[in-house]
């Protein structure tokens, strides 16, 4: 079955750059998210639900869709029902659950990585995510030296 590829499509929906969504959100058809979404990310129930994270974007909460590409940071758990596509920049601090997984190099995740088709997703309890000190910012050398 050939997959259209997120980057020849058009999105139905575009959260641009400078925007904050904070709140749960419910979306079919292809989302893309330049901006920042904080709350709980679901494709519609039945439906062909892709979710395009830029560069750009960033999400803080659970995110669960027919097909996920992540290009920007995650905070939460990723549920890919379908395709699972880390790109090079993308970091995820959170367990990923995928039916197929393309990982880049380059690409972080901070948590799990479990092929969905091998667990019954009625058992599998999303852990909140992890802080790691690869999602910290890098300290200074002043900062160091104030410690000492």
């Amino acid at each position: 079955m050939p997959v259209n590829l997120p980057s020849q499509m058009v999105p139905d929906t575009v959260i641009g750059v400078g925007t904050l969504v904070d709140g749960n959100l419910e979306f079919s058809g292809l989302l893309r998210v330049d901006g920042c979404l904080k709350g709980r990310v679901r494709g519609g129930a039945n439906t062909d639900s892709t979710l395009v994270l830029s560069e750009h974007g960033r999400i803080e909460g659970e995110v669960e869709a027919q097909c996920i590409v992540i290009n920007g940071m995650v905070t939460g758990n990723l549920r890919g029902v379908g395709r699972v596509e880390l790109r090079a920049q993308a970091k995820v601090l959170g367990d990923v659950y995928f039916g197929i997984l393309e990982m880049q190099l380059g690409a972080i995740v901070n948590g799990k990585i479990v092929n969905a088709m091998e667990c019954d997703p009625k058992t599998v309890a999303l852990a909140p995510p992890r802080v790691d000190e690869y999602f910290l910012e890098p300290e200074t050398p002043e900062q160091a030296s104030q410690k000492s």
